[in-house]
């Protein structure tokens, strides 16, 4: 647990490397905000784990009950949770890759740029970012997926982490899925180019 609400959980998965060697990655799942769990992306803590890496995969609060930015905040406070906890679970956040699919792509990328309310005790030991299919910048006004997933008074302009990217050493890698019908590329292209 890293909060005391039923969603607020994780799953650590564990390299054999030596400490100083093992960075590691946080990894979001997709699910359009409103669905998705942990126990279906235990292939990707087992197999960065096997590569040297420690691998958590968390679970956050989902729409429709919890709209946007809580689903950002949950991960705000793993974060600090996991850089408070490093002896307890003999891990290090000295070197962190935030790691999300989809919804998890825009919810590591919020992390990193939406000015959010929970401070991060963490920020400067966040490396790299790695967004996998992620919607960076889309109007989510009555979208068929995820309008449920945001308060749908607010422009999205004042949302999308698109909107907030400003220079930071943290090195970025987007990638897109080639036939994704879902996530349109732009959002990637549009963030490298604003990147």
């Amino acid at each position: 647990a890293y909060g005391l609400k039923a969603r607020q959980r994780f799953d650590l998965f564990k390299s054999t490397q030596p400490l100083e060697h093992r960075p590691l990655i946080v990894f979001v799942h997709g699910g359009a905000w409103m669905h998705g769990d942990k126990k279906d992306y235990h292939f990707i803590g087992e197999a960065f784990a096997r590569e040297g890496y420690d691998v958590v995969v968390m679970n956050y609060h989902l729409a429709p009950k919890h709209i946007f930015p809580k689903s950002v905040d949950d991960l705000h406070l793993l974060l600090n949770y996991l850089h408070q906890a490093n002896d307890k679970f003999n891990i290090s956040t000295e070197n962190i890759v935030l790691m999300g699919h989809s919804a998890g792509a825009f919810n590591v990328m919020s992390a990193l740029y939406y000015p959010g309310t929970i401070s991060v005790e963490c920020l400067s030991s966040i490396r790299a970012i790695i967004g996998l299919a992620g919607p960076y910048h889309f109007d989510y006004k009555d979208d068929p997926l995820c309008a449920d997933a945001f308060d749908q008074s607010v422009p999205y302009q004042q949302v999308m982490p698109f909107y907030f990217v400003e220079p930071c050493p943290v090195k970025h890698y987007l990638l897109v899925a080639e036939k994704d019908d879902i996530v349109g590329h732009f959002n990637s292209h549009d963030l490298g180019q604003m990147l």
